[in-house]
């Protein structure tokens, strides 16, 4: 962002251009824009994978010194590698660099991280949700899935609330397509999400046979769910079980003992 933004001063035109730098903020990009476009010599090719920037004169020398001297630019051609780069390591997508064939304008489009698309898509439909928009929470969710279908976040909560709309078709087929997903983040969730509204409605069967087709417990708090899920499918020794080794990893969690002593004396009386 920071290089995007020294660029734009930068390389703006400052000889009677009464346009201003403009940035604007949309939930998925950011946008850096200057005028006019690029000196001759710089074609949007170079600004492909692999290409670097020719060595053009640069076109406001002063302006470039004074930021030297802040320590904002170096003048050297390394500020779209640079923003190339940082995005790469922070898991973002691509930049785009952008320009029509008139040069009249650059524009740097800096796409939004897809955890945090995920985690603005889930305050907003929270909001929906709470002043009763319930089937706005539902498509907003859905709008930012169709593009995130391996969020194990999104597909858990449209999972949750499509259960509270009784659609259960639609928490269906989101969970389907959600494990046919080859990469997927917090795969537990939505099989938590399914098997948790399963046993609330007393389908314990079905509720179980997704418990068992968890293919990973990536937390403690996930395995402690897991194991109170059990209890209240009346599975006790598989829940006495799960709480005997979380019981070993976290003996002084007040929840985890009491839950280990309550699935205990069940089972006990299970056995009696």
């Amino acid at each position: 962002m920071e290089e995007a933004i020294v660029n734009a001063i930068y390389h703006r035109g400052y000889d009677g251009q009464q346009e201003p730098n403009k940035i604007y903020l949309y939930p998925d990009r950011m946008e850096i824009i200057s005028y006019p476009g690029p000196v001759a010599g710089i074609e949007k090719k170079h600004f492909e994978k692999g290409q670097t920037i020719p060595p053009v004169p640069a076109r406001n020398r002063r302006v470039g010194e004074f930021l030297k001297d802040l320590k904002l630019a170096e003048g050297r051609g390394t500020g779209i590698p640079k923003i190339q780069r940082k995005m790469k390591e922070n898991g973002s997508p691509e930049p785009i660099f952008d320009f029509d064939d008139m040069k009249n304008y650059f524009r740097v489009i800096l796409p939004v991280h897809p955890r945090y698309e995920v985690l603005n898509a889930l305050r907003k439909a929270e909001n929906h949700w709470a002043v009763g928009e319930k089937r706005d929470a539902i498509n907003h969710l859905m709008k930012v899935y169709d593009n995130q279908s391996s969020s194990g976040a999104l597909a858990s909560q449209v999972i949750e609330y499509a259960f509270h709309m009784s659609d259960v078709t639609l928490a269906r087929d989101i969970f389907n397509t959600f494990i046919k997903e080859s990469k997927k983040s917090e795969e537990s969730l939505p099989y938590l999400a399914m098997a948790r509204n399963y046993i609330t409605r007393g389908e314990y069967v079905i509720g179980m046979k997704i418990l068992k087709e968890i293919p990973i417990f990536p937390s403690i708090s996930d395995k402690l769910e897991i194991a109170i899920l059990k209890k209240k499918s009346r599975d006790f020794k598989g829940a006495h079980k799960l709480f005997s080794e979380l019981f070993t990893q976290n003996p002084d969690d007040p929840k985890i003992i009491h839950e280990f002593a309550q699935t205990k004396i069940r089972l006990a009386k299970e056995y009696r």
